[in-house]
């Protein structure tokens, strides 16, 4: 596995293995699975990459919430993998903030209703957490503050170091038979809709505002120096 080092990344952790039904999806698995299978791969990931921050993912492990899950967080994650960062929970990824900072979550993002520091003070006024616990997730945080002040700052106009990072993350697939790099002298049709319409971005924290837009249509003909055929083959809204 190829990683490059990069204390920005943030992983999702763990045995999320689909979007349908996210919030409330049931993974049951062997304590061996687990460990094996799952834990397995993010051991490679932290050693090859360090980063600074992890998420928890949405999904429940064996009747408990990854986010509230101590077993998961603070004996697997942080003494058996060694992970020193910080834990954040995903968008709206918490039921309840006091069992997530217990059981090792050190930042809550937006987007859960029922969460509050409202709840964290009762929690700790019923002894169901200690300050201990507020101070763990302080000392994580703080730590990640002072690392983020000292990097470089990106500056906002920086178009070609955006693009030069978004090229240098994209996946290529397999070049079988050297199809790559077309030829003008090769006969293309071009099939699907999402070639003149492509789904450029997610929603939520995946929403962002774009510059430019260039179609794979479009700057396929550009490069080719002609109009290739082109067939919507399917519809992008499933019609």
């Amino acid at each position: 596995i190829k990683i490059k080092r990069s204390k920005e990344t943030c992983f999702f952790f763990c045995c999320y293995n689909q979007e349908t039904n996210r919030f409330t999806q049931q993974v049951y698995a062997d304590e061996d699975v687990v460990m094996d299978t799952y834990v397995r791969v993010f051991k490679v990931l932290l050693k090859k990459s360090n980063p600074d921050f992890l998420m928890t993912s949405y999904n429940n492990l064996n009747g408990e919430f990854v986010s509230q899950n101590e077993h998961l967080l603070k004996y697997v994650l942080r003494k058996l993998l060694g992970f020193k960062g910080v834990v954040i929970s995903d968008w709206g990824g918490v039921n309840y903030r006091w069992k997530s900072l217990k059981a090792g979550v050190d930042i809550n993002m937006p987007g859960d209703e029922d969460t509050s520091w409202k709840e964290v003070a009762e929690a700790m006024d019923k002894g169901l957490i200690s300050e201990e616990n507020l101070e763990r997730a302080l000392d994580y945080v703080l730590v990640a503050l002072e690392k983020c002040q000292k990097k470089k700052q990106v500056k906002e106009n920086n178009k070609q170091l955006l693009r030069r990072l978004a090229t240098e993350s994209i996946v290529l697939l397999k070049n079988d038979d050297q199809a790559l790099p077309l030829s003008k002298k090769d006969r293309i049709v071009v099939v699907g809709g999402l070639a003149c319409n492509p789904c450029i971005q997610g929603g939520g924290c995946a929403e962002i505002e774009n510059v430019s837009i260039v179609t794979p249509y479009h700057e396929l003909c550009a490069r080719m120096g002609y109009e290739l055929p082109y067939a919507t083959g399917y519809s992008v809204k499933n019609e």
